[in-house]
C-alpha cells in the first residue's frame, strides 16, 4: 500500500497547558498531502487529542512501515508540546521528546524520545521515502544522533512567549496610533489573538537541574557526532528554541506547519530541500516568529518528494461517452484529461455506472469524475463491488476528524461486516462543522438585522427554537403531574429559559446552512465527495447520520440521485435524533426534497429517536418514506426526574457503550441482515 501518512495533533493535554493550533495543523497537512501530493484519504491516518496515546501511536507507526517498498512515500507529522529529559545515550546527555496527550515525565509510556524514534526508523525498507515533521519545541535533531554546537538551554514559559507576541502585535499595529503599553496589555491577555503559546513543557525541577548540570559540564559543546540517516527530518526549530502556536490569518496554527504548507502549495513542491526550508524560515521571520526550522537529511539537494510531478490539468469538460451498448470486445476509453487520473480498470468500473444513467445526467457525472480525478501517483483500487463501507455524518457544534471512533467502538462488538472498521478504509466520516461554525459566530456577533440574510437567519433560528421549546414543554406536561386542576406542572415554569435543548448554542451554525445556498452547497459537497466514489466504485454503503447531519445526508443523497446515481447500493440509511423532524427545517429543505421521497440508491431507511430527545422525532409519512421508525427507544444511561429525561443526555445516548437496544438490535441487526 504506497504513500501513507500518520498525522498526530494534541491541543488538549491531560495534565498540562492546552494549545490551539495543533488539530488545525493536522487538517492542513492532510489537505496538503491529499490535494497537492496525491495521497489517498484512506491512507492518511489521523490521531487527535486524547487519542494520541502511546499504544495508538505505536500501532500507527507499525502500520506506516508495514509492507512499504522502494519508492513509497511515508509521512509522520506531529504537532504538540515538546520537551527534554536527561539521557545517557545522547552525545549531549539530553534527549528531545514529543509529549503525548497523557504526558507524565516519570512515565515513559506517555512520551516518545529521539532515541525511540531513531530506533523505529531503522525498520524503514531500503528505497522507501520517510519524511518526519515535528512542530514542537526542542524538535531539532528529534531523530538523529547529533549535538547542537551552540548548545545553550533556556527556560521558557509554558503558556505564552510575550516577546514574540509583542513583535507581532507591534508590527500589526504600527502606524495605527497604538501605544506600547496598550500592546503589552493586549498580549498579556491569554485569549488575545496576538498571544503566542509555546509548544514546550518544562521538565520537573530535578530534571531541569540535571539538564543544566550537563550543560555546565560542557556536554553540549562536544563536537558534532554525525550519523547518516535514512529519512528526512523537518523540525519547527533548533534544539534550543521554542515553536510558536499562534493565530495566523484568523485561525490557530503552528507557525512552522502553516508556513511549510503555504510554501509547498505556492510552488515549493519541486524546490531543493535546503531551499525549501530556507524559504519557510524567511516566511516565518517576515511574520516575526523567532525560530529557525531545521532540515536533517543525507540529500539536501533533492525535493521533498523525489519523483513527484505536478498533475497537468485536462480540459474543463470531458467529452461525453456514447450511452449506447459497446461492441463486444470493445473497451471504453477514459476521457481526455482523465487518463492521468484513472487506471483502465478504474475507468471501466466508472464508465459502466455512467452509461446506466439518464442521458441528461451523463455529462454531469463525467464532470464530477474529472473534478475528482487523481494524479497517477495517487491511484488506488476503487472499492470492489460488494465491499462494505460505513459512513458516519455528525451534527452541529464542533466536530473534528476521528469523531466517530467512540461511536464505532460501541457498534463494532455487534458486527464484523466492516472488518476492523479502520478510519479511512472501511469506515469514513463526513466532517462539515468547520464550514458553518465561523459563519455562525459572525451571525451571533451581529446585534441588528443589518441585511436580509441576517433577518432571515433570525427568523429561522426563532422558529426552530420555538419548536424545540414546545417539545420541551410537552415532555414536561406528559411526564409531570399537575399540582391543581388547570395548572401546568411547576417544573414547566422553569423550562422557558431553554436550559436543556441540545446544541442550543450552535443553532446559529445550522441556520447558516438553511439560508445560505453556497454554504449548503459546500456542506453537501463534503458529503458527496465521500459517498460518490463509493457508489461509482460499486461499494455497498451503510450511512449513520446524527442530529442535524440527517439533513445533510438526506439532501446529499437526493443530489447524488439527481446526478444519476440510482443503483441501490446504500443498504441502510440510519437517521438518528433526526432534525429532519423539525417543521421549520423541513420547510427549508431544497424544494425538490420537501416531498420526503426515499433517495433512489437507498434500499432501507431506518429512523431512530430516543424518548426525551427534543431534536429528533418520528419521520415515517411526515412526509418521509421511512421503512422502519423507532420513535421512542430508551435514552440509555440518562437519569430522569419524575419521568422527565434530560434532553441533552437523550440526544447523545445512541452511541453510549451498553446501549444494545440501538447498537445491537437496530444498527447491527439491519447491517448484518443486508
Amino acid at each position: 500500500m504506497p504513500d501513507k501518512a500518520v498525522l498526530l495533533g494534541v491541543n488538549a493535554y491531560k495534565n498540562y497547558s492546552s494549545l490551539r493550533g495543533c488539530v488545525h495543523d493536522v487538517q492542513n497537512m492532510r489537505d496538503l498531502l491529499t490535494e497537492k501530493f496525491g495521497f489517498m484519504p484512506a491512507n492518511v491516518k489521523l490521531l487527535l487529542d486524547d487519542k494520541v496515546v502511546k499504544s495508538e501511536v505505536n500501532k500507527l507507526k507499525r502500520w506506516l512501515l508495514r509492507d512499504a517498498k522502494a519508492g513509497d512515500r511515508l509521512v509522520l507529522h506531529f504537532s504538540g508540546h515538546g520537551s527534554q529529559i536527561p539521557a545517557e545515550n545522547e552525545e549531549d546527555g539530553v534527549a528531545e521528546m514529543i509529549c503525548l496527550h497523557d504526558m507524565d515525565f516519570h512515565d515513559p509510556g506517555t512520551f516518545l524520545t529521539s532515541i525511540e524514534m531513531r530506533e523505529w526508523t531503522k525498520g524503514l525498507p531500503e528505497g522507501a521515502q520517510l519524511t518526519i515533521i515535528f512542530d514542537s519545541c526542542h524538535s531539532g535533531h528529534g531523530t538523529r544522533l547529533l549535538v547542537n554546537a551552540e548548545g545553550s538551554a533556556r527556560q521558557v514559559p509554558m503558556l505564552v512567549d510575550l516577546s514574540t507576541a509583542m513583535q507581532r502585535a507591534h508590527a500589526k499595529t504600527r502606524g495605527l496610533g497604538v501605544l506600547p503599553h496598550e500592546i503589552v496589555a493586549r498580549v498579556s491577555d491569554p485569549d488575545d489573538e496576538d498571544v503566542v503559546r509555546v509548544r514546550f513543557i518544562d521538565p520537573p525541577p530535578d530534571m531541569q537541574a540535571e539538564i543544566q548540570r550537563r550543560m555546565d559540564l560542557g556536554f553540549a559543546k562536544k563536537e558534532l557526532v554525525r550519523v547518516d540517516i535514512n529519512h528526512v527530518l523537518l523540525a519547527a526549530c533548533r534544539k534550543d528554541q521554542t515553536a510558536a502556536d499562534a493565530t495566523i490569518q484568523g485561525s490557530a496554527n503552528g507557525a512552522f506547519t502553516f508556513h511549510l504548507c503555504k510554501v509547498l502549495r505556492e510552488g515549493g513542491a519541486n524546490l531543493a530541500r535546503k531551499v525549501l526550508i530556507k524559504r519557510v524560515e524567511d516566511a516565518m521571520a517576515a511574520e516575526h516568529f523567532d525560530q529557525s526550522p531545521q532540515l536533517e537529511t543525507s540529500l539536501p539537494e533533492g525535493p521533498l518528494f523525489p519523483g513527484f510531478k505536478e498533475p497537468q490539468p485536462g480540459p474543463d469538460v470531458p467529452p461525453r461517452p456514447s450511452p449506447g451498448p459497446q461492441s463486444e470486445g470493445t473497451a471504453a476509453r477514459p476521457p481526455a484529461g482523465a487518463s492521468t487520473g484513472w487506471s483502465a480498470e478504474e475507468w471501466q468500473s466508472v464508465f459502466h455506472e455512467i452509461t446506466k444513467m439518464p442521458a441528461a445526467a451523463q455529462l454531469r457525472a463525467l464532470e464530477m469524475v474529472q473534478a475528482t480525478a487523481r494524479p497517477a501517483a495517487a491511484r488506488s483500487r476503487q472499492p470492489a463491488t460488494g465491499t462494505r463501507v460505513l459512513v458516519y455524518v455528525h451534527g452541529i457544534c464542533k466536530h473534528v476528524p476521528g469523531f466517530s471512533n467512540g461511536w464505532w467502538d460501541v457498534l463494532h462488538q455487534f458486527t464484523t461486516v466492516f472488518g476492523e472498521g479502520d478510519l479511512g478504509e472501511t469506515r469514513l466520516e463526513v466532517v462539515w462543522s468547520d464550514l458553518v461554525n465561523e459563519k455562525g459566530v459572525t451571525l451571533r456577533a451581529t446585534r441588528a438585522p443589518a441585511s436580509p440574510e441576517v433577518t432571515e437567519h433570525e427568523q429561522a433560528k426563532r422558529e426552530i427554537v420555538e419548536t424545540l421549546q414546545d417539545r420541551l414543554d410537552r415532555c414536561a406536561i406528559e411526564a409531570l403531574p399537575r399540582t391543581s386542576p388547570g395548572e401546568a406542572p411547576r417544573a414547566l415554569q422553569g423550562t422557558r429559559d431553554l436550559p436543556s435543548i441540545p446544541g442550543l448554542n450552535c443553532i446559529d451554525d445550522f441556520t447558516v446552512y438553511l439560508i445560505n445556498d453556497k454554504t449548503r452547497a459546500d456542506i453537501i459537497g463534503r458529503f458527496t465527495e465521500v459517498v460518490r466514489p463509493l457508489l461509482l466504485g460499486g461499494a455497498a454503503v451503510d450511512i449513520i447520520s446524527h442530529s442535524w447531519g440527517t439533513v445533510v445526508s438526506y439532501e446529499g443523497l437526493r443530489q447524488l440521485e439527481d446526478e444519476g446515481l440510482t443503483t441501490p447500493r446504500v443498504n441502510n440509511l440510519f437517521t438518528v435524533g433526526a432534525a429532519l423532524s423539525i417543521g421549520p427545517v423541513k420547510s427549508r429543505l431544497r424544494p425538490d426534497n420537501q416531498d420526503g421521497r426515499r433517495p433512489a440508491m437507498v434500499k432501507h431507511w431506518v429512523n431512530v429517536n430516543a424518548r426525551g430527545d427534543l431534536v429528533g422525532g418520528p419521520l415515517k409519512d411526515r412526509p418521509f418514506a421511512v421503512d422502519d421508525d423507532f420513535p421512542r427507544v430508551t435514552p440509555f444511561g440518562c437519569p430522569s426526574f419524575l419521568g422527565l429525561v434530560t434532553p441533552q443526555c437523550a440526544h447523545g445516548s445512541y452511541f453510549v457503550d451498553g446501549n444494545v437496544e440501538v447498537n445491537r438490535d437496530i444498527f447491527a441487526q439491519e447491517i448484518n441482515d443486508a
